[in-house]
């Protein structure tokens, strides 16, 4: 950004210097061309600053893209996620505060800034944990069973947590309250995108060739195969087939257990990026998983690799 600054001051400069040098040639008056200039001028610094605004536009909005999928992946973890945004650095871009976990026992807190991608800068726990925001700093207040102590949480090159306060209380008493505000915690709620809409279709896909065919009683036929994989799977289904007259090896799709009284079922499809999803299930009670490869053929997710 600064050498976008520096080229168009440039570039002022010297139209200024033009229409100065070129007042006996044009005929104009000083103060003619005096104005021209300054109106040149103003010209280029609203350009200027149509460029820079643009410039922080497109930071914001990869920022906020990262930012989500953080949020989006301790979510899909963890079931919880809130957050709040405060700029603890000083460097006028807020970061990102995220509470995430499963309960109170296992609750943390995350403190993500963006540099061309969503960097963690500080991580503690936050079980019974309240936030209060200060200037340039964060109070961390843990409250529970008579027993509260705050901690300060502060930049200074790097994030650090100092203890400034505790106390013990008893009966009816109320745990004291630092003095600055509370921070409200904003609930995440995902924004689907156009990838999410993909993953979902395959996940889709997935989830249903798993329930029919894999855990199911539907028969692999050729025409389901052609349906679902891709001709390089299909050949590596035929050839990992033991018996006479020819098949699909279906079970590549599962563990290598061979007896059970457990449930057979598919718990979950997650994307893990590259075309690639993580199958988790249940196969006759022991826990397994796949990573398929998805190719996309004529705008239908075909599987490729099954590993």
């Amino acid at each position: 950004m600064k050498k976008i600054i520096f080229s168009v001051s440039v570039v002022a400069l010297v139209m200024m210097g033009v229409c100065w040098t070129g007042c006996s040639k044009s005929g104009k008056s000083a103060e003619e061309l005096r104005a021209d200039s300054i109106a040149m001028a103003d010209s280029i610094a609203r350009a200027d600053s149509i460029a820079r605004a643009d410039s922080i536009a497109k930071v914001m909005e990869a920022a906020n893209n990262a930012y989500n999928q953080v949020m989006k992946n301790y979510l899909n973890r963890n079931g919880e996620c809130e957050y709040f945004m405060f700029d603890i650095t000083g460097d006028g871009q807020p970061e990102l505060w995220v509470k995430t976990g499963t309960c109170e026992a296992d609750y943390k807190l995350y403190v993500y800034t963006f540099d061309q991608e969503a960097k963690q800068l500080f991580k503690t726990d936050a079980g019974h944990c309240d936030f209060y925001q200060g200037q340039d700093y964060v109070v961390k207040r843990l409250a529970m069973m008579g027993y509260a102590v705050w901690n300060k949480i502060s930049y200074n090159g790097k994030i650090e947590s100092k203890q400034t306060f505790e106390e013990n209380i008893s009966g009816e008493q109320d745990y004291k309250q630092p003095s600055e505000p509370k921070v409200e915690m904003k609930k995440f709620v995902p924004v689907k995108t156009e990838a999410d809409v993909v993953d979902e279709k395959v996940q889709a896909r997935i989830t249903d060739f798993y329930n029919r065919y894999v855990f199911g009683t539907s028969e692999m036929t050729s025409s389901v195969a052609k349906e679902y994989c891709t001709d390089r799977l299909i050949k590596k289904l035929m050839a990992d087939y033991e018996y006479e007259g020819g098949g699909y090896a279906v079970w590549d799709f599962r563990t290598d257990a061979q007896d059970g009284d457990g449930p057979s079922k598919i718990k979950s499809v997650t994307p893990i990026g590259d075309n690639q999803y993580k199958a988790s299930f249940l196969d006759m009670g022991f826990k397994g998983s796949r990573v398929i490869t998805v190719k996309w053929v004529n705008d239908v997710p075909l599987f490729d690799m099954v590993k």
